[in-house]
């Protein structure tokens, strides 16, 4: 008969393997893709990137945040987002490069994606889908709305349930507000300008409009809420 201290070191090996399989069990609607490695491609920025698994190829886009252009091809947009950011064109520019050395850094270990397959629009002839990406327990769209490199906006979703996708959605401004008083990342070098606090505020007062107009469900996917970007 085994000793007693071999029966508590089974005990914890089984209790240890039921925790691993619980923190890789997807929310129900979602494919979990495990041990995903980033893929060096020209069409990638900060929130738009490949990655290989199990050898395949797949595009995807984050969930919930909006990070700096890195070309000129969309001068609106890059208008839109020096509002936010209180940066001339140039400096969103900069920032998006930025930011996409950031997301390169976050991605150079093996991570996680969750995706439902929706599919997102973009530039390139490859199917583009929008993903939540973990990091162990980080979550890559929160890490670019803390250091300042994306704001809060983007297309919303159910993650983990409908609840959580508006708690996510509320943290993520919050972090975008500490983010511009620090003058991080994509807010450093300059204060956010009276115009730009305007805009974020507008934006925040159609976001919670939308809520408040529709049902939860709608609310989440509603294409009035967000503005659908092309990398």
């Amino acid at each position: 008969m085994l000793p007693k201290r071999f029966h508590f070191l089974l005990l914890a090996i089984v209790l240890a393997s039921l925790v691993v399989a619980s923190a890789a069990t997807a929310p129900a609607g979602w494919t979990l893709l495990e041990n995903c490695r980033l893929e060096n491609h020209d069409y990638a920025d900060g929130d738009s990137f490949h990655v290989i698994h199990r050898g395949r190829n797949l595009q995807f886009r984050l969930y919930f945040v909006d990070c700096p252009e890195t070309e000129m091809r969309f001068p609106e947009r890059i208008a839109e987002q020096g509002k936010v950011f209180a940066l001339g064109s140039e400096g969103v520019v900069a920032a998006g490069h930025r930011a996409h050395a950031f997301t390169d850094e976050m991605l150079s270990r093996l991570f996680n994606v969750l995706t439902k397959w929706e599919e997102a629009q973009g530039a390139s002839a490859q199917e583009l889908f929008y993903t939540v990406v973990l990091l162990g327990n980080q979550n890559l769209a929160e890490e670019l709305v803390r250091h300042g490199f994306a704001r809060a906006f983007g297309m919303h979703t159910d993650y983990p349930t409908q609840a959580g996708g508006r708690q996510l959605v509320a943290k993520l401004k919050r972090l975008q507000q500490e983010a511009s008083r620090m003058k991080l990342g994509a807010f450093g070098g300059s204060t956010e300008a009276p115009q730009a606090r305007a805009f974020v505020d507008q934006q925040d007062a159609l976001s919670d409009a939308i809520f408040k107009a529709v049902s939860p469900e709608k609310a989440l996917s509603s294409p009035d809420m967000i503005q659908v970007k092309n990398s």
